[in-house]
């Protein structure tokens, strides 16, 4: 993350709404030697009178100050300001209903049940703010965790996933994130016979249809490989890969005039691995595994516990 000056913090304004355990001044204060022109507020009713007349960059709440529920409040603040971008501060146990506000412009969670929660904040603001500066830029080098930065292994992902992954540090382990990794079976045999036009065509429509079927900031290629990092276990996956090669089988023929494969490899944290960085050498693997099998199936690694579903390839054919 680039080191943002005060000079453009100071041009974006940002609304807080706190609540009644917190000083005003002192929010002010502390975000404002940040950098920050900062407008703080207790009163929702305030901040809505605020928004009728000006939009800020971001706007903050914190759970512990709405005299409403969240939809009413999302909802009067959106009437006003209807792409608004906000941030949230909560305690963990409310993220699972927050998180169903990630289509309502909500761009990040801020935990309050981590020390340090107002510098984690301001870490959220120059999050926001640097993907602002780099407008359709979404590439996340790392990801916050409770005491450090870990380098992430994989070069863009959602805010969802990245929302999802933080709190995931913060204490909660149950949501699912995985990684897939898919590539062209018969790659060497597709250049020799149909040439290396069709060969490049046939990559183009693997990640095209991935990228209709997963989203585009979802899914990214390495070389030969494209990649998907996703909020979903290893059994949801199996089944849309499934149909994608379906797809990809059906457009091959009507464009090609052949039918090519595909072949996959999944991993998933605290499925497969308990560290963020081993996820995409194993998907990739597990997926290399499958093609040495003949391709045309989906590979996972070997689980973490005996209960978990160990290498079960599918026939994807």
């Amino acid at each position: 993350m680039k080191i943002l000056t005060n000079k453009l913090r100071a041009q974006q304004t940002v609304c807080f709404l706190i609540g009644p355990d917190h000083d005003r001044q002192d929010w002010a204060q502390f975000f404002e030697q940040a950098g920050y022109n900062i407008q703080v507020f207790k009163n929702p009713s305030v901040l809505f009178d605020y928004l009728k007349e000006f939009k800020p960059f971001l706007v903050v709440l914190e759970t512990s100050a709405l005299r409403s529920k969240l939809s009413q409040w999302v909802t009067n603040m959106l009437s006003l300001r209807p792409d608004q971008h906000w941030l949230v501060m909560a305690p963990i146990d409310q993220y699972p209903i927050l998180s169903t506000y990630q289509n309502r412009f909500l761009k990040d969670f801020i935990s309050i049940d981590q020390p340090y929660f107002k510098e984690r904040a301001l870490w959220a603001l120059d999050r926001q703010l640097e993907t602002h500066q780099l407008k359709n830029q979404s590439t996340l080098d790392f990801i916050e965790t409770v005491n450090q930065k870990i380098p992430i292994v994989i070069d863009s992902f959602n805010m969802e996933t990245y929302l999802e992954l933080r709190i995931r540090e913060a204490g909660i382990k149950s949501l699912p994130f995985s990684i897939l990794a898919l590539k062209l079976d018969d790659r060497s045999e597709i250049q020799d016979f149909w040439g290396e036009e069709i060969l490049k065509k046939s990559q183009e429509l693997l990640m095209t249809l991935c990228q209709q079927k997963w989203k585009h900031e979802n899914t990214h290629q390495i070389d030969q490989f494209v990649f998907l990092t996703i909020n979903q276990s290893t059994a949801k996956l199996l089944s849309e890969i499934q149909s994608l090669q379906s797809e990809i089988q059906t457009q091959g023929r009507e464009k090609f005039g052949f039918q090519f494969s595909i072949s996959g490899g999944i991993s998933e944290w605290n499925v497969h691995s308990d560290h963020l960085q081993n996820l995409k050498p194993l998907a990739i693997e597990a997926c290399q595994n499958m093609q040495l099998k003949g391709g045309g199936r989906v590979g996972v690694p070997k689980p973490l516990k005996k209960d978990h579903r160990g290498d079960l390839p599918q026939n994807l054919g």
